[in-house]
């Protein structure tokens, strides 16, 4: 999955603009690709056509919030047993 979004990344490039900086952003999301550019000597030159951009939408969800394990305590911030949980 992180293959396909630096392709897309790298293809929003393919007209010569902002290369180094998209190259920078596909290095966060996918470092094997961009070490494979750089060995390759493709890094921050033309796009070729294998990186033309898909029509695939990407979308992600992020869920974070406070859970109680032990009801029974009256103040639930300060006594008993909370914890933050991230999804």
């Amino acid at each position: 999955m992180t293959h396909r979004v630096s392709r897309n990344i790298l293809a929003r490039s393919k007209n010569g603009h902002n290369i180094i900086g998209n190259e920078i952003v596909a290095l966060l999301v996918n470092p094997v690709n961009s070490l494979n550019r750089l060995l390759d000597g493709k890094w921050g030159k033309k796009i070729d056509d294998y990186y033309a951009a898909d029509s695939s939408h990407i979308s992600a969800e992020f869920d974070m919030g406070l859970r109680r394990f032990d009801t029974k305590t009256g103040d639930f911030l300060e006594k008993g047993k909370n914890s933050v949980y991230a999804v």
